[in-house]
């Protein structure tokens, strides 16, 4: 997800409040046949924690990410957008979109039954330093990981957890997965 964001000035992060819960039966009607439906949902709603509810929010929430790269394009905005569950995450270079996409975003998230927690609405400027995109720092050369995955490690290597250093360290080399 970070890595098509390289490159840019401007990162606009933007999060749905209570996003799995948000997510009805209804949402995926179309998609996923009522049987499945029926196992999948807890008093008509996915919960957090289940592990159904992310693909279940995904099928969800497609209709919305559909009407906002529309909207991006038909507004001749040079804007890349990515989402991962309830991030929402665009990149640009002139500082006039911000508000443009906000209000595109809030429009089209309502109308799908959706809110944007606005306490966790961002803008980063990398002229400000890297861009932190779902954990991963971002700047015009590549990806790289931040202070606080650089202290994890140094906190599992200090206490002797050789999984978590592991894990921690395959983490921060920001590699992409091997193909097949």
């Amino acid at each position: 997800m970070a890595l098509q964001h390289i490159g840019y000035r401007y990162t606009l992060s933007m999060d749905l409040e209570d996003f799995f819960e948000s997510v009805t039966s209804a949402h995926v009607e179309r998609v996923v046949p009522k049987a499945i439906r029926e196992q999948c949902f807890i008093d008509g709603r996915a919960k957090q924690g289940l592990p159904t509810s992310p693909i279940l929010s995904t099928i969800a929430f497609l209709p919305v990410d559909r009407r906002i790269a529309n909207a991006l394009v038909v507004l001749g905005l040079d804007v890349v957008y990515t989402r991962y569950a309830d991030d929402l995450v665009f990149s640009f270079d002139d500082a006039k979109t911000a508000g443009k996409i906000e209000s595109i975003v809030r429009q089209f998230a309502t109308e799908g039954g959706f809110r944007v927690n606005e306490c966790k609405t961002k803008l980063q400027d990398a002229r400000n330093g890297r861009i932190v995109i779902t954990g991963i720092g971002v700047d015009r050369h590549g990806l790289h990981a931040t202070r606080r995955t650089k202290k994890k490690m140094r906190a599992a290597a200090h206490q002797g957890n050789q999984a978590s250093l592991d894990g921690l360290t395959q983490w921060s080399k920001c590699k992409l997965p091997l193909t097949i």
